[in-house]
């Protein structure tokens, strides 16, 4: 009875234990115990490393393809001159021996070149035409620039006619610069006042544009622009063709001072005068025995806010017992919009706290009273 128990004691014990694993290699199982995944793996298509690879080897193949072209034009090149330098050989031992060279019939004949038409040279004087109205149109712009014309934008002049020139085309502006329409005239002449500092574009025979719609000038078919505060002599000098009526300008400087030290000297004497406002000279064309010629004065408040413009051909700056006495003559005075000519063609200027010592040691032209 023991020895049964034995048995059964032993069999349950070998029937609880695992299987045994089978045996592995060692070499197998180092190489298990230290795999780890490497980042050298392969790349996938498509990713930028594979990319970069495919274009390396595309550059790498380009390269080797212009080398090999480069190569093959070499040789082309140097067996052409190889056979050049055979036929020439040819050619000249022929003759030598006594033998005419073969000729080569063709089915198409020889092409006859049609002659070539000779281009005859320019007219001097239709290519300085040419070039003046580029010249002109040139101008326009640059002076429609320099005096802050906002309205108005020269796109075409035409052709320089007789106190005239067209057809033209200008861009009309609004206040901040945007295109609204356009202005087209057969005919563009200017008119200019020197005196009243002004200056006219009259244009005739067109119309207004904006958009598809074209407006004929209304009655006589004439359009006159006019700006108020645009000097003309700077545009009659430079566009004297344009300005029909305008008489020719005598003249109005001596060059015996300079304009501009002569201005800002005298503005600054006027400045110690201002007491009820202040006068500043802000146009100055030249002096003439003492006299300023073509000025423009520009009156301001206590405040400094500009209250009239006096525009005059004349100006004389004359001696008085308790300051000086500013004549001006030929002119006009601009308040607002409101322009009003002299009166009697004379405006007086009392300045009785300027000191004429002081003004002709600054070396301003002081005149002796006439009475």
């Amino acid at each position: 009875m023991r020895l049964i128990l034995a048995l059964a004691t032993v069999w349950c014990a070998a029937c609880s234990k695992e299987p045994a694993q089978p045996a592995v290699p060692a070499a197998q199982a180092a190489s298990a115990a230290t795999f780890v995944p490497s980042a050298a793996a392969a790349p996938a298509v498509g990713s930028p490393v594979a990319l970069q690879a495919e274009l390396e080897r595309l550059r790498a193949e380009n390269g080797a393809l212009r080398a090999e072209l480069a190569s093959e034009q070499s040789r082309r090149q140097q067996r052409e001159q190889e056979w050049l330098e055979y036929t020439r050989a040819l050619a000249e031992l022929a003759p030598k021996a006594g033998v005419s060279p073969p000729s080569f019939a063709t089915d198409v004949g020889t092409a006859e070149m049609p002659p070539v038409a000779l281009t005859p040279p320019p007219d001097p004087a239709i290519a300085a035409r040419a070039e003046r109205d580029a010249q002109i149109l040139r101008r326009m712009q640059a002076l429609l620039i320099a005096d802050s014309v906002q309205g108005l934008d020269a796109l075409e002049l035409g052709t320089l006619q007789d106190g005239c020139t067209g057809p033209v085309v200008f861009r009309a502006l609004d206040d901040e610069g945007r295109p609204v329409g356009s202005i087209c005239a057969e005919k563009l002449e200017l008119e200019g006042s020197r005196a009243a500092r002004t200056l006219t574009f009259v244009f005739s025979q067109g119309y207004h544009r904006r958009g598809e719609l074209r407006t004929p000038f209304p009655g006589t078919g004439v359009l006159r622009v006019e700006l108020p505060e645009v000097d003309p002599t700077p545009w009659i000098e430079s566009l004297p063709e344009l300005f029909a009526k305008a008489r020719p300008r005598e003249r109005v400087d001596d060059a015996l001072h300079d304009l501009t030290k002569l201005r800002v000297a005298l503005n600054l004497q006027l400045r110690e005068d201002a007491a009820a406002g202040y006068w500043r000279l802000a146009s100055l064309e030249g002096v003439m025995g003492g006299t300023l010629r073509e000025v423009v004065l520009d009156g301001f408040s206590s405040e400094g806010q500009l209250e009239r413009k006096l525009f005059a051909d004349t100006l004389r700056i004359l001696e008085r017992p308790q300051g000086v006495l500013l004549l001006l003559e030929s002119g006009a005075q601009l308040r607002g919009d409101i322009k009003t000519p002299f009166l009697e063609g004379r405006y007086r200027i009392h300045l009785p706290r300027l000191d004429c010592a002081r003004l002709r040691a600054a070396g301003v032209p002081v005149l002796e009273a006439d009475g």
